[in-house]
């Protein structure tokens, strides 16, 4: 497994993927908490008024606190797209290759990695005054039962002819889980010319059960609720 960019963004990534997610232990714990803090609060500003409790009181606080509950959890989930960017700047001179001579290239994998590689040439552009090549493989899915394969789609600019054997390459994405995505893109850039120690790698999502070795992460967790965009519905099984 890769190295886990370290940073304070990183660990508040972690933990806003942790706490929004429905299914994860630190999310129910966080969602009681607020719950409990906002019905604690409003009782105790009851009791200083001198209001005396009563069905009517209880019922009115469990409704309030359950909606301030509610909005808070909703506005940590806007949050999310600022988290992406300050975690990535976080980490940007590890992204930006810096200590290398030779031109680097991004290349986001799928729509998510897209944007992900989209954020760090921005950011490497802000950080040094000149933004690397960005390309764009889309991915295909195709879910035969339970079992998922994956195939390259369309590459974007279409028309791109790169010499990959001098030149840095930086392989982004949003999220790897089983690593497959990662492995047929690595081989066809292997394949293409490109060096395999020339080829980095970044997921911002990484599950460490994933075959696939990733260079660098943000948030190692088999859970995606930190990305503000929804999953492909192939690979979700729907």
């Amino acid at each position: 497994m890769g190295k886990c960019s370290s940073s304070y963004w990183t660990k508040s990534a972690q933990i806003c993927n942790a706490i929004i997610s429905p299914t994860h232990s630190a999310g129910v714990l966080a969602a009681g908490s607020l719950f409990v803090t906002c019905f604690g609060i409003g009782w105790g500003v009851l009791q200083t008024c001198g209001v005396d409790g009563s069905i009517a009181v209880f019922s009115s606080l469990v409704g309030i606190a359950t909606a301030l509950t509610f909005i808070l959890i909703v506005l940590s989930r806007l949050f999310r797209w600022q988290l992406i960017v300050f975690a990535i700047r976080a980490d940007i001179a590890w992204l930006s290759n810096l200590q290398k001579k030779r031109d680097q290239v991004i290349i986001g994998v799928g729509p998510g990695g897209a944007i992900i590689a989209g954020i760090i040439s921005k950011e490497i552009g802000a950080s040094t005054g000149h933004e690397p090549t960005l390309i764009v493989f889309d991915r295909v899915f195709q879910r035969n039962g339970p079992a998922i394969g994956v195939s390259l789609g369309t590459v974007k600019p279409a028309d791109l002819s790169i010499d990959l054997s001098n030149i840095e390459i930086l392989l982004a994405t949003s999220e790897i889980h089983s690593g497959n995505t990662m492995k047929v893109v690595f081989e066809e850039l292997k394949a293409a010319g490109a060096s395999e120690d020339s080829i980095r790698t970044f997921s911002f999502v990484f599950d460490d059960k994933s075959t696939f070795k990733c260079d660098r992460y943000v948030v190692c967790s088999s859970t995606r609720d930190v990305l503000p965009w929804l999953d492909d519905p192939k690979r979700r099984g729907k």
